[in-house]
This record gives structure tokens, C-alpha cells and sequence, in this order.
């Protein structure tokens, strides 16, 4: 069985945004979007955005610590 887009919703305020991942997860679809360290949260049915994360800090510490480490070498 294939899934089919029942639902368009606005993902980001920007329109030229894209979307570069989706992945449904539960009840939820977790969307991440060109561009953007914010990774945000829907409910799968009723399109209504539920929560965002930051990811910049965590990517940020982990590149830092792998340049660090090869600075060391």
C-alpha cells in the first residue's frame, strides 16, 4: 500500500524554503527543511505543528569536538 499527501500545510514561514526530509514517526512527522538547523514536529493527521529543536548547539559541539580531536593528531 502506497501513502498518499492528503494534507499541504505552510512548513516554514519562508515560501522559497524546501523541505529536505520527512519522516513519520507514530502520530508524528518530523520535517526538516533547507537551510534550517531547526528540526520541527507535526501531528501526522491533523497537520498541527507541535514542537521544534534546535539542532545547531548539538552539531556545532560534535563538529568542534571532531576538529579539535584531528588538530590534536
Amino acid at each position: 500500500m502506497i501513502d498518499v499527501c492528503q494534507n499541504v500545510f505552510d512548513a516554514h514561514p519562508r515560501r522559497e524554503s524546501q523541505v529536505r526530509q520527512m519522516v513519520s514517526v507514530g502520530d508524528g512527522v518530523w520535517v526538516s527543511i533547507r537551510l534550517d538547523s531547526t528540526l520541527r514536529l507535526y501531528h501526522a493527521t491533523t497537520c498541527q505543528h507541535l514542537q521544534d529543536i534546535d539542532v545547531e548547539p548539538i552539531v556545532s559541539k560534535f563538529i568542534g569536538t571532531i576538529q579539535y580531536s584531528a588538530c590534536a593528531q
